[in-house]
């Protein structure tokens, strides 16, 4: 899944290294504001991440995010970098279109229900897992085990953030 977002502040962001797994390391570069290095650092010592990193340069904060890596047949014994990243934006009060409708539609979950993409058979469900964002331009990459209950049109991303 492609989203693209014309309202985004974040500078890149990049999470995961292979589909089939949970986003368990995530880079994202957003530009500074006042307190917002303070926020972010509190936001995400709250959370199940087993590392993190918020540094300040040259205007911008880069946060690194480590989580716990997951095979995407058991995607809840993970723990979603990109995702807890969001949810840490948020709540450090980093106001960005595309941050409201990530945590609103997928968040750390990884089944696709927030973009009507959840679906499963008995070879199990599709997992959203590798997170990048170039240029305003998200890319999503929803796996899953062949065969699979859904179809092509079906699994199109109807959001233009």
């Amino acid at each position: 899944m492609t989203a693209y977002s014309k309202n985004t502040k974040i500078i890149s962001m990049n999470g995961g290294f292979v589909s089939n797994a949970v986003c368990d390391t995530c880079t994202t570069v957003i530009p500074t504001e006042a307190g917002l290095k303070e926020k972010l650092e509190a936001s995400l010592a709250e959370t199940k991440l087993q590392q993190y990193r918020v540094t300040e340069e040259n205007g911008q904060i880069t946060i690194f995010a480590k989580g716990v890596p997951a095979h995407a047949s058991m995607p809840e014994l993970g723990v979603n970098a990109a995702g807890v990243t969001f949810e840490c934006l948020a709540k450090a009060g980093f106001e960005d279109d595309f941050v409201k409708f990530y945590n609103e539609h997928i968040g750390t979950s990884c089944d696709g229900a927030g973009v009507g993409l959840k679906f499963a058979d008995e070879y199990g469900a599709p997992d959203f897992m590798q997170r990048n964002c170039q240029n305003g331009r998200w890319y999503h990459f929803m796996h899953d085990r062949y065969p699979c209950a859904g179809d092509i049109e079906s699994s199109r991303c109807p959001y233009n953030v």
